[in-house]
């Protein structure tokens, strides 16, 4: 039960601070355990026993006091190897060394690693806020317009309604764009494994663009080789964002020519197929120095292109980082005057189930003629855009200004469905679906400017039957409205 030092080196004085008299009665261990950290003394003592009875090395890292009259304290790294002998004694070979210097670093690393994720939080904050506030007028202005279009304007007022709307997209395009991009980057964005018809999408990105390519008097080709009419599980909503941003892009840098979309299947074995897709125009073309910029984070090939072209210098840039999501590469052949070719392959495992495919519900006796909603909404502004939609389908309503209105209203009175925005004051729409679940189970579709990972999270597990994003989409919201009805029932 005694410890006892055969040696002890000289530099033993400066680690532990201690004096050349105190080394020389240096006998016991207590002499060293008075300096350790109060803090650190319980691990030091653990880690010793453990050591000695498992016979295996000892290493700890504790603080001891700097010297006798001092009350700062350096860090202490400790490393022994034991070793038994017959007499039953076990002997330690060992050192310590001071690492304050390396704590010290480790401590501003960690406080630097703790900035730049504040800072991250901030910016992906502050990107929400942004998609937030620019969702809410845009959503306004959206369904003012849709309202407009259902009062059969004349010619030019269509026109001019129709433009209106095309900037709106544009916008909310690029809105999009930034929520992808903080969610790639926050590592929050996951690709999808669902079956899919690989011919009916690529057709239907093209029919999407179509009005596109006129309006930039472009011929817009597709060239399909055979066996494409097939099911394959993958993300159909980020494949048709890839091929969206190619196309698009293709035909915003070129004018009056072609615009040429290739699909082949390569291969096809093992219920695998592999398949490459092109994206070829005869634009403007990219010099060799900027085919590489083009695809970074908000990088344009030169900063005049924005103005003249629109657009945050993120499709590429998200379409890159979603194939590498996909393990795909993108690869680009291009020549400044004659135009640009945009290519990858992508192995998708072939699909043996059914493709869901929406079907009438047969023997339903749902009247979707008059129906009575309640809209729990705060901004004015959007009340009024939401309730000259809901008139116009020939529908009523009543209006509260936030959840717990919500609540109390639905205590005398009943509805067909309930829109709940989610942000909201007094009692936001979270905590006013999960207490309007507790008592009915009338159908609460959410509407929300925000479209963070979290939200859609939460939106599930506080038991909404249905999401709608802003700026709203009338007739994804009617849909929306008969589905969740349907399904009630």
């Amino acid at each position: 039960g005694k410890m006892s030092f055969s040696f002890l080196s000289r530099g033993i004085a400066s680690v532990l601070g201690l004096t050349q008299t105190e080394i020389e009665k240096f006998e016991d261990i207590s002499g060293a355990i008075s300096r350790v950290h109060p803090n650190d003394l319980p691990q030091v003592i653990m880690t010793s026993v453990a050591s000695a009875r498992k016979g295996e090395p000892w290493q700890c890292q504790f603080r001891v006091k700097n010297n006798s009259d001092s009350e700062g304290y350096r860090w202490v790294l400790g490393a022994a190897r034991p070793q038994a002998l017959e007499n039953g004694d076990m002997v330690w070979y060992g050192y310590l060394t001071d690492i304050s210097q390396q704590k010290e670093f480790e401590s501003k690393l960690d406080e630097a690693r703790r900035t730049a994720e504040k800072a991250s939080q901030i910016k992906s904050d502050f990107l929400s806020m942004i998609s937030h506030e620019l969702r809410t007028p845009l959503n306004a202005i959206s369904g003012s317009v849709y309202s407009l279009l259902q009062e059969n304007p004349n010619t030019s007022q269509k026109s001019a309604l129709n433009t209106i709307n095309f900037a709106v997209e544009n916008l909310i395009i690029m809105i999009n764009d930034l929520l992808d991009f903080q969610k790639i980057e926050a590592g929050k964005l996951t690709i999808e494994k669902a079956p899919f018809n690989l011919r009916n999408l690529v057709e239907q990105v093209m029919k999407g663009l179509s009005f596109h390519a006129r309006d930039s008097k472009n011929d817009l080709q597709l060239h399909l080789s055979e066996g494409l009419d097939m099911r394959v599980n993958g993300d159909k909503t980020r494949l048709s964002q890839i091929m969206n941003n190619l196309i698009t892009n293709a035909l915003k840098f070129t004018h009056e020519g072609n615009v040429d979309v290739s699909i082949k299947l390569q291969d096809l074995k093992s219920g695998r197929a592999k398949v490459y897709f092109e994206v070829k125009d005869t634009g403007i073309g990219i010099a060799p120095e900027n085919q590489t910029k083009i695809f970074n984070d908000f990088d344009q090939v030169k900063p005049t292109f924005s103005t003249k072209y629109g657009g945050t210098g993120l499709g590429l840039s998200i379409t890159r980082k979603l194939l590498n999501l996909m393990g795909s590469t993108i690869a680009l052949e291009s020549e400044v005057g004659k135009g640009s070719r945009f290519f990858f392959e992508l192995d998708l495992e072939v699909s043996d189930q059914e493709v869901q495919v929406e079907k009438p519900v047969t023997g339903s006796t749902q009247d979707f003629s008059k129906l009575h909603l309640l809209m729990a909404e705060d901004n004015d502004v959007n009340a009024l855009v939401l309730g000259k939609i809901i008139k116009k389908w020939g529908y009523t309503f009543d209006r509260v200004g936030d959840g717990a209105q919500a609540v109390e209203i639905l205590k005398d009175h009943q509805y067909d469905c309930i829109l709940m925005d989610i942000q909201m004051p007094v009692m936001d729409g979270f905590e006013a679906t999960q207490e309007i679940k507790k008592n009915i189970d009338t159908p609460v579709i959410a509407l929300t400017a925000a479209a963070k990972l979290e939200i859609m999270e939460k939106i599930e597990e506080c038991g909404f039957d249905g999401f709608v994003a802003k700026p709203i989409d009338a007739a994804e919201l009617l849909k929306k409205i008969k589905e969740v009805i349907s399904e009630k029932n």
